[in-house]
């Protein structure tokens, strides 16, 4: 590795750290300066969101480096992406580890603690068979109709330079294609 490679990668490295710390910073700047809760509780949250939407933007990002991601291997635990995304996902996910981490602080100033435990144990088992039930429902739901699908696909030398004349031709290839399985009874080209 020559030096100017090293330093490249010492500057990004820097600057990608800076960036990832940002959102932590301006939580604890927060921490400080508003007094509401609710304002409190939603501050890191939203400003990693803010975080991972400005990454995302970089040409140097990597896509599958985001919070939402953590829970890949666990479909059946996820459904509500469906419905919020990978970023509220995310959200979500920041904001239930601060309720943890602020109750796990503060576990000896709660009253009733058994009584709370419970509580919450009924609130979290409720939520999950709920999602589990709307999601069994909309699998069978979704599975009873059959749709014929017709996929087209037309090769194109990937390492040409793109003109316009190019997307023209490539646009009539894909219109030709298309219009070939049109008369074949199919729901979805």
């Amino acid at each position: 590795i020559g030096y100017a490679n090293l330093i490249f990668f010492l500057i990004l490295f820097l600057f990608f750290s800076f960036l990832m710390a940002l959102p932590f910073l301006l939580y604890k700047w927060t921490m400080g300066k508003i007094k509401l809760n609710i304002i409190f509780w939603l501050s890191l949250p939203v400003y990693w969101i803010a975080y991972e939407t400005l990454y995302n933007n970089f040409d140097l990002s990597m896509g599958v480096i985001r919070l939402g991601h953590v829970l890949y291997q666990y479909p059946s635990i996820i459904h509500f992406y469906a419905y919020t995304g990978q970023l509220g996902g995310g959200f979500i996910i920041l904001l239930i580890n601060l309720v943890v981490f602020h109750l796990l602080k503060n576990w000896q100033s709660i009253p009733k603690r058994k009584s709370f435990l419970k509580i919450l144990s009924v609130i979290i088992i409720s939520i999950a068979t709920l999602n589990f039930l709307v999601e069994i429902n909309n699998h069978t739901a979704k599975h009873k109709e059959k749709i014929k699908v017709a996929l087209v696909q037309p090769s194109f030398d990937t390492y040409q330079k793109t003109t316009p004349e190019i997307l023209d031709e490539r646009l009539k290839q894909l219109e030709k294609l298309s219009l070939s399985v049109k008369n074949e009874n199919v729901d979805l080209i």
